[in-house]
């Protein structure tokens, strides 16, 4: 699996609220710090999440971030995870391994509490969102 995908799916992770555990992790991507004490605080509260929209991040504003309570920042990097998925999936769709690469990426979304974002940020994570021959592939998945 590619460096960045696994890095995709591990940002994933830290910052959305999902129900998965080590446990339950989908796929065979290495997860190391997945749910450490240190990397607990990237992880977005809920509560604070419908009001809070999308927008291009801020690099420099993500960089000075000190306590991690920066919502808005977070908000931004998961959505440009989101793009960067279906980017990745529209250049390997020819793959013939597309299906097992990109399933983990399936089942991470689903598990996430997309009920909590808000409007823009919930059409972004919708799997069915990222690109037609992406969404054809996750929806033949389901």
């Amino acid at each position: 699996m590619p460096e960045a995908i696994n890095f995709l799916y591990n940002t994933s992770l830290h910052l959305a609220p999902h129900s998965l555990t080590r446990s339950t992790l989908p796929g065979a991507f290495p997860a190391p710090d997945f749910q450490s004490d240190i990397c607990k605080p990237l992880a977005l509260k809920t509560k604070r999440l419908s009001h809070v929209h999308p927008a291009k991040p801020d690099l420099l504003s993500v960089l000075s971030v000190v306590d991690g309570s920066d919502t808005q920042s977070k908000v931004d990097l998961l959505a440009l995870t989101f793009a960067l998925i279906g980017k990745y999936a529209t250049m390997y769709r020819s793959l013939d391994g597309f299906v097992e690469l990109f399933e983990p990426a399936v089942e991470i979304l689903e598990a996430m509490k997309s009920d909590k974002f808000s409007e823009t940020l919930k059409v972004r994570s919708d799997p069915t969102y990222a690109h037609e021959d992406f969404r054809k592939f996750l929806l033949g998945l389901a």
